[in-house]
């Protein structure tokens, strides 16, 4: 008996300690991934980014590419030509990434 109820604490404390962490994750979320949050973290793995800022922007056109792409200004874009864009660089991404990315999306 007293081996059940050491079974039963232990699954019990690991499936809190798993509840506890998905609800910090999804309440945090820093990658806007679940929703969009106000808890903005500056990121250089633009990989993971990319689906949180997809997922959540609205936009019309979407630019897709490596660091040059990061020189463009989204702005002087829907100010031209009234498109709303996002811009989902990647630094030092190759064709086949890319690709990979767009397919994905």
């Amino acid at each position: 008996m007293r081996d059940l109820s050491f079974i039963i604490i232990f699954f019990i404390f690991v499936l809190s300690s798993i509840l506890i962490i998905i609800t910090l994750n999804y309440s945090y979320d820093p990658m806007n991934v679940y929703g969009h949050t106000h808890i903005y973290v500056k990121s250089k793995f633009h990989r993971f980014v990319n689906l949180g800022i997809f997922r959540q922007e609205k936009f019309s056109m979407a630019i897709f590419g490596t660091s040059t792409t990061e020189n463009f200004h989204v702005e002087k874009i829907k100010e031209k030509y009234g498109i709303d864009t996002i811009k989902l660089s990647m630094n030092g991404a190759t064709a086949f990434e890319l690709n990979k990315a767009m397919n994905f999306f």
